[in-house]
């Protein structure tokens, strides 16, 4: 895939080919790991993902994360939601990702490149506006607990907007999310913080069918379970150790029965101050309870770490001690820990890594027995140049160099290079593969341009050309391809609201194109995309058209809500005049698929809480109507597999 990744331009489009989910799942709600740069036990809980608007979004993906601190957010000591989060004292950044960026408080505009993209922060009277590169657009205002935080109430993609309320916690008065609500008003997620000993997360509050609760058991302060909404009454449970200053997992059980069971040990991690206490970091995170039982051990190289221990910073006691506005030189570096894992009793592999002064893995070494792969990446950072004075895509990659050797065999060493042409927005603009084969775009500006309208965001994001070149080998017998882009925009139910974020930009036209010394040789293919203008589902798509040696396939799209479901028809006719219907209906809120109907054959789904598929029923209310039915049972020891069963 391009690294400059196209993000999806067209809102809600109805698909029939679908990977429905008839496994477990339960290990992928909540993802535990060391941080490999810092040596931090990390944990992660997905909550469910709710969708407003008749699934034309925005998507509201709240996630929990821990980390080892005693702060109550209202999840639970160390546990907070990945909510944008500006500190308008200190200037901090907090993204979604969990990524921070130290922004000068006093300025009323911020542009950044992330690892995630462009991002553009701006000051309007007493809100704060966050642009993403992804379309989404964020408003924040302060929260009323006098803790500096501006906090999200508004989310926008696509012209379409959620609206997230706060309550104050019963502990502590801190502000916490309470409710995510559509521009109805129908409120698509809620979160009860009013006992001390759980939390309740509900999705779809209301709704006999879709209504489901999770529940976060609090002890003593701590999220000491995460109880899903499941008949078996499935659950995950945490254990925790205390160390001056810190709060740090020690324990994790899945309903599955896998154990993490983590340790730490050494001096931890000493800040550059000494009044702060060190950070417990760990030495051996072991995983049992699975077919294969793995371990992996961490030692710590002497020398400066990654919280500026070491190194000659001046540090506040607050923010990144290698990051504030006069930060060190990229040319300075530190080591991770070295991991060394072992699977089943014998020694697997050995990682070792190295980072740059704004935390950048620079070099990765492997090792497995005799052979070793290293990567290497180069980023834009200059060499001596503080913070402030880097460009704006110093994050970025400018080549990454991997290498195999083997010490029994040499003959087999070999090397590959990737390298990358970053503009200033953050938008990779060329990458030259290890074959020699060559990608380029372009994008049109902010302001925009012929066949691209401004964009609402004042980003430059749009992707005007995309061009590959064969390697130089090939030249000649591979032609050259180049497919261009053109949108437009479009009016959402929102626009009235006379928001800049409510007027959707989306894809219009796509041409490919072969190229015979820079000329257009001969269209391949075209792809042209029409939208709907007015009513509740204005803004999606209504008609698109595939020409493909000049013979062009079209389908339209027609939308109607029927209660909790979003029924979406679509009919395509062939260039041999050959007609196809296809209705496909999707639960609200979460965007399931409920029933297909292709022709005569119609087949319809039933979901668990979980998302998970428990019956499949083909031409209901029939004579010939055939279901299966999934089943899914937890193991009752530790050791023992946990079941799916389909039964017909």
């Amino acid at each position: 895939m391009a690294p400059w990744r196209t993000e999806d331009l067209s809102p809600y489009v109805p698909t029939a080919d679908e990977e429905l989910v008839t496994q477990f799942g339960m290990d992928k709600l909540v993802h535990a790991e060391v941080d490999p740069r810092t040596g931090v036990f990390l944990c992660t809980i997905t909550l469910p993902a709710v969708i407003g608007n008749h699934l034309a979004g925005p998507t509201f993906q709240p996630r929990l994360r821990f980390h080892p601190s005693a702060v109550d957010s209202g999840f639970g000591n160390g546990w907070s939601l990945n909510l944008t989060c500006f500190n308008t004292t200190t200037g901090k950044l907090t993204l979604p990702s969990g990524r921070s960026y130290l922004l000068d408080p006093d300025l009323s505009e911020h542009d950044l490149v992330t690892e995630e993209g462009q991002v553009r922060v701006t000051k309007d009277g007493d809100r704060y506006v966050v642009a993403h590169r992804d379309g989404v657009r964020e408003v924040l205002v302060a929260a009323d607990d006098h803790s500096g935080r501006a906090l999200p109430v508004e989310i926008w993609d696509h012209g379409r907007c959620v609206r997230l309320e706060y309550t104050s916690l019963p502990s502590s008065a801190m502000a916490a999310l309470s409710s995510v609500t559509e521009e109805s008003g129908y409120r698509l997620m809620e979160f009860d913080h009013s006992s001390k000993d759980e939390v309740h997360v509900t999705v779809a509050p209301g709704d006999y069918a879709l209504e489901a609760r999770w529940t976060l058991n609090l002890r003593d302060g701590r999220l000491s379970a995460l109880q899903l909404p499941t008949e078996d009454k499935a659950s995950f449970a945490f254990d925790y150790d205390s160390r001056p200053g810190w709060l740090v997992i020690s324990g994790l059980t899945t309903p599955l029965r896998t154990r993490h069971s983590v340790l730490y040990g050494g001096a931890g991690h000493a800040f550059p101050s000494s009044s702060v206490p060190n950070l417990p970091r760990v030495t051996s995170h072991e995983i049992s309870g699975t077919e294969q039982p793995r371990t992996t051990l961490y030692t710590y190289p002497d020398g400066p770490n990654y919280l500026g221990h070491g190194l000659k910073v001046q540090w506040n006691g607050q923010d990144d001690p290698l990051q504030g506005h006069e930060a060190l030189p990229p040319e300075t570096y530190y080591n991770g820990p070295t991991e060394t894992e072992t699977v089943e009793g014998a020694e697997g592999r050995t990682v070792t890594r190295t980072y740059n002064a704004f935390h950048l893995l620079t070099k990765e070494e492997t090792v497995r027995g005799d052979k070793t792969e290293t990567r290497e990446v180069v980023y834009y950072a200059l060499p001596g140049v503080p913070t402030k004075s880097q460009p704006p895509q110093y994050r970025s990659p400018r080549t990454i160099t991997r290498s195999w050797s083997s010490k029994g065999d040499p003959a087999k060493n070999r090397q590959e290079r990737e390298e990358f042409d970053v503009d200033s927005y953050g938008n990779t603009i060329s990458v030259t593969h290890p074959d020699g084969r060559r990608e380029t775009c372009e994008f049109y500006p902010a302001k925009g341009d012929t066949g691209c309208p401004a964009d609402p965001l004042g980003l430059t994001r749009f992707l005007k050309a995309t061009t590959t070149f064969p390697a130089s080998e090939q030249s000649g017998a591979v032609p050259v391809t180049s497919t261009r882009h053109t949108y437009t925009s479009v009016p959402t139910p929102a626009t009235a609201t006379g928001e800049q974020a409510a007027v959707s930009v989306v894809a219009a036209d796509d041409v490919t194109v072969e190229l015979v010394g820079g000329q257009e040789e001969k269209e391949l293919s075209r792809v042209r995309r029409d939208y709907l203008t007015g009513g509740p589902f204005a803004g999606q798509l209504s008609r698109e058209t595939v020409t493909e040696s000049g013979r062009a396939t079209s389908t339209t799209y027609v939308y109607k809500q029927e209660e909790n479901k979003l029924l979406a028809t679509s009919t395509t006719t062939s260039y041999e005049g050959n007609i196809r219907t296809t209705a496909i209906t999707r639960l609200l809120f979460n965007g399931l698929l409920h029933a297909r109907i292709q022709g005569d054959e119609e087949v319809r789904w039933e979901y668990d809480a979980l998302g998970r598929v428990i019956r499949e029923t083909t031409a209901p209310y029939t004579p010939q109507e055939y279901a299966r039915l999934w089943h899914y049972i937890l193991p009752s020891a530790a050791g023992e597999v946990g079941q799916v069963r389909e039964t017909k």
